[in-house]
C-alpha cells in the first residue's frame, strides 16, 4: 500500500516587493512514504513525485520504513506532528 501525505507548513519564508512592503510566503512540504525503495517500482514513483513535487516549488521528503508497516505509521505520524507544530 502506497500512502503519500501532504501538508502546509508553519514555517514561512519573508518575501520582499520593491513597493508592496514585506510579505510573507508559506512553504509547503510534502512526505511521500512508500512500502520499500529497494523496489524498482516504488523508486519509480518516488522520482516521479518528487519531480512534481519540484515543479510546484514543494519540499518533498521520502519516507522509507523498509517494509516495516509499524515504522511506516510512526513516520507518518512524525511528519503530522511536524507540521502541526509552530
Amino acid at each position: 500500500m502506497c500512502l503519500s501525505l501532504a501538508a502546509c507548513s508553519s514555517g514561512e519564508k519573508e518575501k520582499k516587493g520593491s513597493d508592496s512592503g514585506d510579505k510573507k510566503e508559506e512553504s509547503v512540504k510534502v512526505a511521500f512514504s512508500i512500502p520499500e525503495m529497494f523496489s524498482t517500482f516504488w523508486e519509480a514513483c518516488w522520482y516521479g513525485f518528487e519531480k512534481q513535487a519540484k515543479e510546484y516549488g514543494w519540499e518533498a521528503t521520502l519516507l522509507d520504513p523498509q517494509g516495516d508497516l509499524e515504522l511506516q505509521i510512526s513516520q507518518l505520524q512524525s511528519q503530522v506532528t511536524k507540521a502541526l507544530t509552530p
